[in-house]
């Protein structure tokens, strides 16, 4: 429905009904948050929720934050499964995750091997994570492995399994990739555990 209205109509009635400019910011936030929703539907829609379970993991090299070039086949020599996670410099969302982050590279390193891949400045991303211990961060030039690899956004993650192949559809924000760890790393930390107790 579109409705037309008359600038002095609207002006008047603002006038002779205050209570009705109260009720334009509701709506007008209802809108905005309704035709956001749209979008990220549509985008999420066209880009899939990540690679194909089992297919093969898109290589790539990337320098850390002392200019240090890892691969992800060097990541792998580790024969553990790797969590991807995609954070940016500028990402508010990413910043409060940092502190779960740090507790699963603490509380899974036996079991998995966790990277951030990050964009902007090695500066920058040296500042955000100075408070807490993630684990390696990579730069990539711009959004090249996180397109690569069919991520939404940031905060995103996937995990790639020691064959180097993918084991888990793309997660995007902080709930999704909560229910990936929930679902992939404790299950294996806990196998990894009981093995090395054998």
């Amino acid at each position: 429905v579109i409705l037309i209205v008359r600038p002095s109509l609207f002006s008047n009635a603002l006038r002779r009904h205050p209570w009705v400019a109260t009720r334009l910011d509701p709506l007008e936030l209802r809108l905005r948050r309704s035709v956001f929703d749209y979008r990220t539907r549509r985008a999420r829609a066209r880009i899939g929720r990540g690679l194909d379970i089992g297919s093969a993991a898109p290589p790539f090299s990337l320098s850390d934050l002392s200019g240090r070039r890892m691969s992800l086949d060097a990541l792998l020599t580790a024969h553990k499964p790797v969590l991807m996670l995609f954070i940016d410099a500028f990402c508010s969302n990413c910043d409060q995750l940092l502190p779960e982050i740090a507790d699963w590279h603490s509380r899974y390193e036996r079991s998995v091997t966790i990277v951030l891949i990050s964009q902007g400045t090695a500066a920058r991303n040296r500042a955000k994570v100075a408070a807490h211990d993630v684990g390696a961060v990579l730069l990539q030039e711009d959004r090249e492995v996180l397109e690569a690899y069919r991520v939404f956004g940031t905060p995103g993650a996937v995990l790639v399994d020691a064959d180097g192949k993918i084991s888990s559809g793309a997660a995007w924000g902080a709930e999704e990739i909560r229910d990936l760890v929930d679902a992939a790393l404790v299950s294996r930390h806990a196998a990894a555990v009981v093995t090395s107790e054998r």
